[in-house]
């Protein structure tokens, strides 16, 4: 099986498992985040670092909202992978080696979502991560 290998933060409950999802690249959720919740100009250190993690809860919320009638059952995860951060918008979780593709959305399913992700900016492709610890 090929995926994106990533250390999930809090894995031990998650060990074994792998995800399938949307990546949650930095720039969109940045960019989705000043359209959903504009950050004040003038916060600095730690106010602008509150109001950004605020937000995140706020870009997470509203993407699990709108996938929800497609796919009620999302997840957000976050991890490191390759010296980086990695927030997933995951779709599927999954204990069984290898993965039971039966378990992923369907076609229309998974069209639905690619218009909804790529609509708030996300383009990137679903797959698979494997997390490790």
């Amino acid at each position: 099986m090929t995926g994106t290998r990533i250390r999930l933060l809090r894995a031990a409950s998650l060990r074994g498992s792998v995800f399938f999802g949307f990546p949650l690249p930095d720039k969109a959720s940045f960019e989705l985040g000043e359209r959903l919740e504009p950050l004040d100009p003038s916060l600095t250190g730690r106010d602008r670092e509150a109001a950004l993690n605020a937000r995140d809860h706020i870009i997470n919320r509203h993407l699990r909202n709108i996938c929800e009638p497609v796919w009620p059952d999302t997840m957000v995860l976050v991890g490191w992978g390759n010296r980086r951060p990695h927030i997933i918008l995951g779709l599927v979780a999954c204990s069984t080696s290898p993965p039971d593709e039966e378990l992923l959305p369907k076609e229309e399913e998974m069209r639905k979502l690619k218009e909804i992700m790529a609509g708030e900016g996300f383009t990137e492709e679903p797959r698979w991560f494997i997390p490790y610890c």
